[in-house]
Order: structure tokens, then sequence, then C-alpha cells
């Protein structure tokens, strides 16, 4: 129990409570806790066993850090993404 408060702690931020309301701080902690969650969910659901130990924070790294670009044309923005990454097996 205690690995899983402190990788929530270092991946989401949970000690950041800079805002200036106690509703403010309740909100992003309730919002840290859900995503939290469906990470973790994610994790257990389409990781296989031998990945399943991997942290977070690496789970996040490889799924949300691809390179793209964005373009802007006609007031719209479109975001372009590679076809293929280096962790597309993984995933």
């Amino acid at each position: 129990m205690e690995n899983f408060i402190k990788e929530m702690k270092a991946s989401f931020l949970l000690i950041k409570t800079d805002s200036s309301t106690f509703l403010a701080d309740k909100v992003r902690l309730a919002l840290s806790f859900l995503a939290y969650n469906l990470i973790h969910l994610m994790k257990l659901l389409i990781l296989t066993d031998n990945k399943k130990r991997t942290l977070i924070d690496s789970v996040h790294f490889k799924l949300f850090h691809i390179a793209g670009k964005m373009a802007e044309h006609a007031r719209q923005i479109k975001i372009h993404l590679p076809n293929t990454h280096v962790y597309n097996a993984l995933f």
C-alpha cells in the first residue's frame, strides 16, 4: 500500500496544493485520484504479465510522450501524430 501512495505522490504531484481555496485543492486531488486509477486499470487490463509491475511513470512516458506536429489552418488546429513509434508493439 505504501508503494502505491509513494508512486501516486511522485507521478501525479499530490504534494502540490498551491491553490488559494480548499475546494480547488480538493478538486485537483480528486482528479489526480481518478487519473491514477484509470492508468492503473489500463495497466492491469492491457499490459502483459511481465509488464504489469512497471511504474506508472514509465507507462505514462511511453504512452503519452509521442512526438507530433501541430498545424493551424483556417481556424482549425490539427495534430499530426506518427503512424509508428518506438513503443507501438507495447500497446
